[in-house]
């Protein structure tokens, strides 16, 4: 292992090509750093939300309730401060009960698209690698592979 650590104050000075150049330890430990860097943010985030949502719950309901909704956003004045709590409301519709009603409004002749915004149609790559060949490739042209950005992680070799 090489001795002189770079830290990651040392390494956010360092131009590219200088950390590209470092020895792997080095890599893997400052990989290491920002992972407990990275935990110790989640935690502290966390921590900081529980208690803002304790500490501002009951106000932002209040208010909410005043003006007649159980979500959006309220501000709420303290002190010097304005707080906004903003509880987003989240939908979900239930895709049987949906296929449901657009069957039964296609058997009253009418069109569906009428009264539907979007209309998601998936499979899972698993239920696509299992089908029998002349389906499979029935869906092949609506199949599209991409990939996502490059995840590198380095670990030690365990010794033998």
């Amino acid at each position: 292992m090489t001795s002189n650590r770079v830290s990651l104050e040392d390494m956010r000075k360092m131009p590219i090509d200088g950390i590209v150049a470092l020895p792997i330890d080095m890599l893997h430990a400052l990989q290491n750093d920002l992972t407990d860097v990275d935990k110790q943010l989640k935690s502290d985030k966390a921590l900081l939300h529980r208690a803002m949502d304790q500490r501002f719950k009951k106000a932002a309901a209040d208010l909410r309730a005043d003006a007649g909704k159980d979500t959006g956003a309220v501000k709420i004045d303290v002190a010097d401060f304005i707080v906004l709590a903003d509880l987003d409301k989240k939908v979900t519709w239930d895709k049987v009960v949906m296929a449901d009603i657009w069957d039964r409004i296609s058997e009253n002749h009418e069109d569906p698209r009428t009264y539907f915004d979007k209309i998601t149609l998936e499979l899972t790559e698993g239920r696509f690698l299992n089908m029998i060949p002349p389906i499979q490739k029935q869906f092949t042209p609506a199949r599209t592979v991409g990939t996502s950005s490059p995840k590198y992680t380095i670990s030690e070799k365990k010794a033998k």
